[in-house]
C-alpha cells in the first residue's frame, strides 16, 4: 500500500507541474515533451507495477520436507500419487474439500507421481515446475501463495483399484494451520491411514459381499459385488413372508458411507422402525467397490448390468427373501443413481416393474450439460467463443465453467488427465468410452483444448437413454408402460434438467404404444432437492397398494 501511494503521490506532482507549464506553452507541444520525459516515463511504470501488486497481495513461496511415520511405513508402497491441498476452510479437512463446485474461497491442489519413494527417505519439494495444479480462479506454483492463514494437508495415494483419493489404504497427513506472512519451509509426516468401509451396525442393515463368477472371467482374476441390505422393521417377526425388494443406486460416486447417514438420521430410522413404514427391502447397490457407479455393461469396466441382473439380485433376493418376481422389484436413484437406475428399468425391462429417477446424469446427449454433444466442437467453448458453464447456483451464479472442471480432473489423474481422475467426467469415460489400443478408454475430448473426438461419440451414444428408447420403442415400448418416473429441478445445480426435457421430447415423438411415463419439473428446485428415502419407499408402496387394487 505505501509503495501505491508513494507511487499516486509522484505522479500528482508530475501533472501539476504538467498542467503549470500548459499555461504557457500549447497544449500539443507541452504534452509531447512531458511525453518525452523520462521521469514520467518511470513515474508511469511505478505506478501501474504498483496497482498491479497492491491488487494482487503479497505472495511468498512455500516448500516442503515430507517423510513417512513409522508406524504407517509397512503399509507405504513407494508408487503413488503425492497430493498437497491449500485451503482456507478451518472446519474441514483440506483433502475432503475437494469438489470445485463448492469451494468459493482460495484453494489449491498440486499432485505429482512418484515411483521410487522409499519410506525411509525424507521428500524435499522445493518448487511446483513439474507439479500438475489447480486453483479456481488464478494460475498457481508455490512461489505465490498470497498472505492468509491456511490449512495444509498433505495424502499419498496408493490405491488404484478403489475409486477415489480417499479410498481406504491410502496415507494421509495431519492438517497443519499456517499463517503465512512470509516464506516458509514445512514439515510434513504421512501418518493417517484410510480405513475400510465400515456399516453401521443393527440387526436391520446388512452387508452383502458375492463373488461375481461374470466379473471374474473378464478381469481375470476374483471381483466381488457388494451391497447394503436394509431389511423392513417386521422382518424377523415373519419368518416365512417374503418381500417387494427396492435396488437403490447410490448417488455420487457409489460408496455405502452414504448409508450410515440413513442410519444417524433419527428423523428417517424412527419412521421406519414405525408401524407406519411400508414393509419393503432396500437394496444399496455399491459402485464404488469396482468402479462402476452405474452398472451397466461397459468396454472398460466390463458385463457389470449382466452380471447385476443374472447373479447378484438373484443371490440377495434368495438370502433375504426378496419375493423373486419382477412385479414386486424396483430401481431408483437420484444424480448418477438417476441415470443408473433409468438406465437399468430401460435395459431391462421386464425385471423391474418401476423405476423412480431423480435429477439424473445426462440421459439425452442433444442436452448434455449445456452443449449438444452431437454437433459441438469443443466442450469448453461455444459456438460463440464463451465459456460453457456446468454448475451454477439457484439464481443462476455460474460457479464454474468445464475448462476449470476440466483442469480440476487432470490434477487428480495418474495421468494428469481427467480420463482417470475417478470424478465426473473420468468415470463417465471410462464406462461409457471404447477401450483403445492402449487399453485405455477413448478420451470424448482433448484434456487441453476441449477439441471433441467424433468418433469418441459414437461410443458414448450408446448410452444416450432418450435415443436409446427411440431407437428401441417398437421392442420395449409395451413393457416399459407404467414403470417410468422421472423428476427434475428447473434450476438443477448441473443443468440436468436439460437432458430431462430432451428425454420427455423423445417420448413424446412415440406411438404404438403412447408412452405413459410420468415426468415432473418442480420450478425453481435445485439438484435432488425432492429426493429422499422415504418419499421412494411412499412411492413404492402406492404403486404396490394400486396394483392390489
Amino acid at each position: 500500500m505505501k509503495i501505491m501511494i508513494t507511487a499516486h503521490n509522484k505522479m500528482q506532482k508530475t501533472l501539476k507541474r504538467f498542467f503549470a507549464q500548459c499555461r504557457y506553452q500549447s497544449f500539443n507541444t507541452k504534452i509531447l515533451n512531458i511525453m518525452k520525459s523520462k521521469s514520467f516515463l518511470i513515474y508511469l511504470i511505478l505506478l501501474v507495477f504498483s496497482i498491479k501488486t497492491y491488487c494482487q497481495g503479497k505472495t511468498h513461496t512455500l516448500s516442503f520436507k515430507i517423510s513417512v511415520a513409522e508406524e504407517v511405513k509397512a503399509s507405504f508402497t513407494q508408487k503413488g500419487r503425492l497430493f498437497i491441498f491449500i485451503g482456507t476452510n478451518p472446519d474441514v479437512e483440506p483433502r475432503m474439500q475437494i469438489t470445485p463446485s463448492r469451494i468459493t474461497e482460495k484453494h489449491y491442489i498440486f499432485a505429482k507421481n512418484f515411483t521410487e519413494w522409499k519410506s525411509n527417505e525424507t521428500l524435499s519439494v522445493q518448487d511446483s515446475e513439474d507439479w500438475a495444479t489447480w486453483a479456481k480462479t488464478q494460475e498457481c506454483t508455490f512461489k505465490d501463495i498470497p498472505d492468509g492463514t491456511y490449512y495444509i494437508q498433505l495424502l499419498w495415494d496408493q490405491n488404484f483399484e478403489r475409486l477415489g483419493i480417499n479410498a481406504a489404504g491410502n496415507i494421509y497427513s495431519k492438517k497443519q494451520e499456517i499463517k503465512l506472512t512470509s516464506s516458509q519451509t514445512l514439515n510434513f509426516k504421512l501418518s493417517e491411514i484410510i480405513t475400510p468401509f465400515k456399516l453401521a451396525e443393527h440387526k436391520l442393515i446388512k452387508l452383502v459381499n458375492h463373488k461375481s463368477d461374470t466379473l471374474s472371467r473378464w478381469w481375470g482374476k476374483p471381483v466381488y459385488e457388494r451391497a447394503a441390505v436394509l431389511l423392513p422393521s417386521k422382518y424377523y417377526e415373519n419368518p416365512g413372508k417374503e418381500y417387494p425388494i427396492r435396488y437403490n443406486v447410490i448417488w455420487g460416486f457409489g460408496s455405502l458411507t452414504s448409508v450410515n447417514s440413513f442410519v444417524n438420521d433419527t428423523t428417517f430410522f424412527n419412521w421406519w422402525l414405525s408401524d407406519e413404514a411400508p414393509q419393503i427391502i432396500t437394496v444399496y447397490l455399491d459402485g464404488e467397490l469396482n468402479g462402476n457407479i452405474y452398472h451397466v455393461d461397459s468396454d472398460n469396466k466390463g458385463p457389470s448390468g449382466y452380471s447385476l441382473i443374472n447373479e447378484f439380485i438373484p443371490y440377495i433376493e434368495n438370502l433375504y427373501r426378496g419375493t423373486d418376481s419382477p412385479a414386486t422389484r424396483f430401481t431408483d436413484g437420484c444424480s448418477t443413481g438417476g441415470w443408473g437406475s433409468l438406465a437399468l428399468q430401460l435395459f431391462y425391462p421386464e425385471t423391474f416393474n418401476g423405476v423412480f429417477s431423480y435429477s439424473p446424469d445426462p440421459v439425452s446427449y442433444k442436452q448434455f450439460f449445456t452443449f449438444n454433444m452431437y454437433k459441438a466442437k469443443n466442450i469448453f467453448y461455444n459456438e460463440f467463443g464463451y465459456q460453457r458453464p456446468v454448475a451454477r447456483t439457484r439464481i443462476d451464479n455460474l460457479i464454474i465453467s468445464f475448462k476449470d472442471w476440466v483442469k480440476f480432473e487432470n490434477v487428480l489423474g495418474y495421468s494428469d488427465t481427467y480420463i482417470d481422475s475417478d470424478r465426473n467426467l473420468g468415470v463417465l469415460s471410462t464406462i461409457f468410452g471404447a477401450k483403445g489400443a492402449d487399453g485405455k478408454p477413448i478420451p470424448l475430448f482433448n484434456y487441453e483444448t476441449g477439441i471433441i473426438d467424433a468418433k469418441a461419440v459414437e461410443s458414448w451414444s450408446r448410452y444416450d437413454l432418450a435415443n436409446y428408447v427411440k431407437n428401441n420403442w417398437g421392442t420395449i415400448g409395451s413393457k416399459l408402460q407404467g414403470k417410468i418416473y422421472i423428476w427434475a429441478g428447473t434450476q438443477d445445480g448441473y443443468f440436468l434438467n436439460n437432458g430431462v426435457l430432451g428425454f420427455e421430447e423423445n417420448l413424446l415423438e412415440l406411438e404404438n404404444p403412447k408412452s405413459d411415463a410420468i415426468i415432473e419439473f418442480s420450478p425453481n428446485k435445485g439438484h435432488c432437492d425432492n429426493y429422499s428415502n422415504r418419499r421412494i419407499l411412499e412411492q413404492i408402496a402406492k404403486k404396490l397398494d394400486e396394483m392390489n387394487k
